[in-house]
């Protein structure tokens, strides 16, 4: 029955969801109030759904820096600029109970999303995945660092996200190793003649 799950994922996903929603779950899932973000304290669900609730008209609509913004302050608990694995950890850990919290009252797509999203994070392991963006291999990422597949523009993340310009998702892909298996088919396609 475990072997379902990742195709049945990917049909809902491709059912309805819009092809942003699939790497902004995985972001949430690394990233995710800007009140008290430098506490220290790790991130609860109620965290993530404030963080959401008020970071979620932001990226819809503002450049996708500032989003990004956003979502690094919640990330970065000590406030030192950077995001070390018991971080990236604490984060992945608040966003899951958010979802296992809210998904019946979320959107099909938003679920499917970040469904997906944590699954391919699931698979390939926080670990793994901050390692392969700690390019200096100090243990902690610099804002550089984790944007070093994406190039932000004034345009919102969600759509910035769906341009293969703006986004290396060849090496992201790389990145994910396994997980690139879920993703794949959901992410945004080279238009025809590519």
């Amino acid at each position: 029955m475990s072997h379902l799950l990742p195709r049945r994922l990917k049909q809902l996903a491709k059912a309805g969801a819009t092809r942003f929603l699939l790497p902004i779950g995985l972001t949430a899932a690394l990233l995710a109030p800007p009140a008290g973000a430098t506490s220290g304290a790790p991130p609860r669900a109620e965290d993530v759904a404030r963080f959401l609730a008020e970071t979620g008209p932001l990226c819809a609509g503002r450049p996708a820096a500032e989003c990004v913004d956003s979502g690094w302050r919640f990330a970065d608990r000590n406030g030192d600029g950077r995001l070390g694995l018991e971080e990236a950890n604490a984060v992945r850990d608040a966003v899951q109970r958010w979802f296992l919290g809210a998904r019946e009252d979320l959107p099909q797509q938003t679920n499917a999303g970040v469904a997906v999203g944590l699954l391919a994070l699931q698979l390939v392991g926080v670990a793994s995945l901050h390692g392969s963006y700690d390019t200096d291999g100090d243990g902690q990422l610099t804002r550089g660092e984790a944007l070093a597949d994406v190039t932000l523009d004034e345009r919102p993340l969600p759509l910035l996200l769906q341009d293969r310009a703006a986004v290396d998702w060849p090496r992201f892909l790389d990145r994910l190793g396994m997980g690139a298996a879920v993703l794949n088919e959901v992410l945004p396609q080279a238009p025809e003649g590519e």
